[in-house]
């Protein structure tokens, strides 16, 4: 495409090559990310050069993000740029977050400023812890086998010949 030297005959007494007025046509693109770039930029100052490119990478990402979003998302007002990468930031942590603030042992503070960020009707109450120990759920009564470990998956009794990663009801 741009390998012949010729020369641009629309450039007139300049001149220029064709591959400078080519350039010069579609550099439009780069300029616009790097204004964008520069307006809300997740970079932080580093030494360490695979940090910088790391940051630059997130910069090209979330432009590109919001530029798929607007396109698919007939908007008539602009959405800022700020706002928008808050809320991918946001819907990605939220599952952690919903996991998270059903710890029993989670400090007071960190649940309450969880609950912050979360909707009213994703936050679960986190389940009651049960006794220390209890009848396995798959033996008979009969056998009356206590054991102190519980399923994680729904918290039932399970002795150890029972026992695997989960109970053979979350299988």
């Amino acid at each position: 495409m741009h390998d012949a030297l010729t020369i641009d005959e629309t450039t007139g007494e300049q001149r220029k090559p064709e591959i400078i007025t080519f350039y010069n046509s579609t550099k439009g693109g780069v300029d616009t990310c790097d204004q964008l770039c520069s307006l809300y930029s997740v970079s932080r100052k580093s030494r360490r050069w695979p940090l910088v490119i790391f940051f630059c990478l997130l910069n090209t990402v979330g432009i590109n993000a919001q530029v798929i979003h607007a396109s698919n998302h007939n908007f008539e007002r602009r959405i800022i740029r700020r706002n928008f990468l808050e809320e991918i930031g946001l819907s990605l942590v939220r599952p952690f977050m919903q996991i998270r603030v059903q710890t029993l042992t989670l400090p007071r503070e960190l649940r309450s400023s969880i609950k912050k960020f979360l909707p009213e009707e994703d936050v679960v109450a986190p389940r009651e812890r049960p006794p220390a120990r209890g009848r396995c759920n798959f033996c008979p009564r009969v056998q009356d086998r206590k054991t102190p470990f519980i399923c994680e998956e729904c918290y039932k009794y399970v002795c150890k010949e029972h026992m695997k990663v989960v109970c053979d009801d979350c299988v």
